[in-house]
């Protein structure tokens, strides 16, 4: 299979980054990974950088979405590299979803949470002199990650995979794959 041979070459060769395209014009295409890109993403033991068809990658601005997981972390090293090596502007968003019927109770502290990660990228970024800018939208992370994305007119997203095994490494049903089938802008999905 095709996600085979393309993961078995780069885990062989000690390649750091396997690229791959998206392609599809409409809403519907875009938001339907293709499956050799998500088995891809889903096996590959190297980062994956996914380019959308019509997208070109710059290094001007960055954004990092950021949960505070191990993925997200590691995400998150990975693009303060990036925009230090590149001298670009980082633009670090969390996506705090607060149900409507647990709002009153939980907001506080969600919000905070959310604002804690953010704060630690922000931190190390300016530790090492990188122009940063934080946000924390109430809204889905994927909702969050691709509005930003389009109003900061990002070059490219950075963000982490799960740790996935088995069936939910293909399952990514998650912001991972969301982010990529409506980002305006290749992704980075930097793997562990």
């Amino acid at each position: 299979a095709p996600h085979e041979r393309i993961v078995e070459l780069a885990a062989k060769g000690s390649r750091d980054l396997i690229v791959v395209g998206a392609k599809g014009q409409s809403f519907v295409e875009r938001a339907l990974l293709g499956s050799v890109t998500r088995r891809v993403i889903g096996y590959s033991p190297v980062d994956v950088l996914v380019v959308p068809e019509k997208t070109s990658i710059g290094w001007e601005k960055l954004l990092l979405a950021t949960d505070g997981s191990p993925g997200s972390r590691r995400a998150a090293a990975r693009a303060l590299d990036l925009a230090q090596a590149y001298g670009s502007e980082l633009v670090v968003v969390s996506g705090a979803h607060i149900p409507g019927h647990i709002y009153a109770q939980t907001s506080g502290s969600v919000l905070q949470a959310h604002w804690t990660w953010v704060s630690e990228v922000l931190a190390q970024a300016e530790k090492r002199q990188i122009k940063a800018l934080g946000f924390v939208p109430e809204d889905t992370p994927v909702r969050a990650i691709t509005a930003r994305a389009a109003q900061e007119n990002v070059n490219l997203i950075v963000m982490g995979a799960h740790g996935h095994t088995g069936l939910k490494r293909l399952l990514m049903g998650s912001v991972t794959e969301k982010v990529i089938g409506h980002a305006p802008c290749p992704v980075l999905v930097v793997k562990g």
